[in-house]
């Protein structure tokens, strides 16, 4: 064999030789806790929380990214009575009407804003916020793309061709939804948040102590099983999926914890198969619907200077469903003597909002 040759090989059976004592002392830490069920790992995670993370003196640099997208499932308004309407302008009206529907139903919209800042907390002290790079927004699309903007835009349009000093009332289907409308010419109101305040909020509590998660913090609800042998980041690692047991149990997902110290390093879930955070459906007898089906999220740490954990990043999703499907009548408040000017129509409007944030962060 030349001298190449046996270099080689040396070095090849170092590195085997080296990797099976890393192998071994991993082992031995999983052989040291077989007797563990995947509940028992979770609670002593839950037990180790405060040993394992910063949850009252921070410094960061916080990275957040918004983004908020409304979805036009359906949306229609067919007008059947129009005698509020004077007969020359109707058709203008009805026009108007179509090209709210069209660009609601065919446009994106989105809503997004990124920006960077500094959080500073002590212990026992009120936090201190320092912007680093302002708010820039990455779209212009509206915000509100909801039920109150649709029907404020309609009443826009109602206003240009009701040439009517009298008050006009709103009623809608069996159960009366009443409201009051006005042809006066009223202000624009303004859809667009104001994001100087709004994007420097951040989750705390659920990002600094991931026990406050009920995948972690409610064992009893929960169905627990661990995974075949995981790696993550170089080291060997419990990953425990999850799923509900009990009817208040939401989520399911997964979660990675680490066998030494028990601290969770990474998580993701999302809503179980039929399960919503809350809702209320009333369909039948009234045509609405309205229900918060979107909740996932993931999020991971690592080990900072200390032994504590920190924050790497944190993706937290959230979304409604709204349906409304009704038969609306405006008409003039006339007395008894007099018949009322009408405008009958159906509305049928069905909408999901889906909002994300994530964070990224450094340790300052």
């Amino acid at each position: 064999m030349s001298i190449k040759k046996l270099l080689i090989f040396s070095f090849q059976l170092l590195v085997l030789f080296s990797f099976a004592q890393k192998r071994e002392q991993l082992d031995s830490v999983f052989l040291s806790n077989k007797s563990l069920s995947a509940e028992e790992i979770i609670r002593k995670a839950t037990e180790n929380i405060s040993e394992n993370y910063f949850l009252d003196t921070i410094h960061f640099e916080i990275n957040k990214k918004f983004d908020q997208n409304y979805e036009y499932k359906d949306f229609e308004i067919d007008s059947k009575k129009a005698k509020l309407i004077p007969k020359d302008k109707r058709n203008d009206f009805e026009n108007e009407i179509a090209a709210l529907v069209s660009s609601l139903k065919n446009n994106n919209h989105n809503f997004s804003y990124t920006t960077i800042f500094g959080y500073y907390q002590k212990k026992h002290a009120k936090p201190h916020l320092k912007p680093i790079i302002k708010t820039q927004v990455t779209s212009d699309v509206k915000r509100k793309i909801q039920f109150d903007y649709t029907i404020d835009k309609f009443e826009k349009i109602l206003q240009k061709y009701v040439d009517t000093d009298e008050k006009l009332t709103v009623k809608s289907g069996l159960f009366p939804i009443e409201r009051n409308l006005t042809t006066t010419s009223k202000k624009d109101i303004s859809y667009q948040t104001k994001i100087v305040t709004d994007s420097y909020h951040w989750q705390k509590d659920k990002i600094l102590n991931p026990g406050t998660f009920d995948f972690i913090s409610d064992v009893e609800a929960y169905q627990y099983e661990i995974d075949k042998t995981h790696t993550y980041q170089g080291e060997l690692v419990y990953k425990i999926s999850f799923r509900p047991k009990k009817s208040r149990a939401k989520l399911m997902g997964f979660v990675i914890i680490s066998p030494t110290d028990y601290a969770i390093l990474q998580a993701k879930y999302s809503l179980a198969e039929g399960k919503k955070i809350w809702g209320i459906n009333l369909k039948f007898p009234l045509g609405v619907k309205v229900a918060h089906n979107i909740f996932a999220g993931e999020f991971s740490y690592k080990r900072g200077n200390s032994s504590k954990y920190v924050p790497v990043k944190f993706e937290i999703s959230t979304g409604e469903y709204n349906y409304i499907h009704r038969d609306l009548l405006i008409k003039t408040q006339n007395g008894f003597f007099r018949q009322a000017d009408k405008l009958k129509f159906k509305l049928l409007l069905e909408v999901q909002e889906k909002s994300t944030e994530i964070y990224t962060f450094n340790i300052l």
